[in-house]
């Protein structure tokens, strides 16, 4: 912990065993917690509680510095290699897009006996991104980063890879991964948060 950091992560789950302590005994730990996330200085306690928590908040503090330290890695590598590669223009979306026909359609007419077979038949007519989105929720989702967290599709972890890259979309999906499990958060669809994040 030599490097300056702004922040470090105390997870609920020690709040129990906090709370058995003294009001001074606390004091003494989280202060000897903030010198050692700010400083990196270890203390003396002589109170055996005291050091007995220290040592498991150090070993917590220590387990996600170095999942963070190995984000940052991964990322820096990732920026060696040129960074994301650069989207096709956005005409090409807008080109293939069902918008507007040039062609006017028909109109209905009031003649109660043609038969319904052709309004029928445009309204089961799927356009091909509603098919991908049937078949990706169709599919079983695997779960995805370093805290196995993060459910996707296999089509989209390879959407994601095809489109960013394997590696940044590897590094990114373990940096949420770690973000998520921290905040014992849970996300409604990990893969547009990860499109959103990829993208920015």
């Amino acid at each position: 912990m030599t490097e300056k950091k702004k922040s470090f992560i105390l997870y609920l789950d020690m709040r129990s065993t906090l709370a058995k302590l003294s009001d001074e005994s606390y004091g003494r730990l989280m202060r000897a917690v903030y010198d050692y996330a700010a400083e990196g200085i270890i203390p003396e306690f002589t109170d055996m509680c005291e050091d007995l928590m220290f040592s498991v908040i150090k070993t917590t503090l220590d387990r996600d510095e170095e999942k963070y330290r190995e984000v940052c890695r991964r990322n820096a590598e990732n920026g060696k290699k040129g960074g994301r590669p650069k989207k096709q223009q956005a005409a090409t979306e807008t080109e293939t897009s069902e918008g507007f026909s040039e062609e006017a359609k028909k109109a209905d007419s009031d003649n109660d006996s043609e038969s319904d077979s052709e309004s029928v038949s445009d309204s089961e007519s799927v356009n091909e991104s509603d098919s991908i989105i049937l078949s990706h929720a169709q599919e079983s989702r695997e779960m995805f980063g370093s805290e196995r967290n993060i459910p996707l599709t296999t089509s989209e972890y390879r959407k994601l890879c095809d489109e960013f890259t394997k590696a940044r979309t590897d590094a990114e999906i373990d940096a949420l991964s770690i973000s998520l499990g921290e905040r014992e958060q849970r996300v409604r669809s990990c893969y547009v948060l990860l499109v959103k994040r990829l993208t920015d």
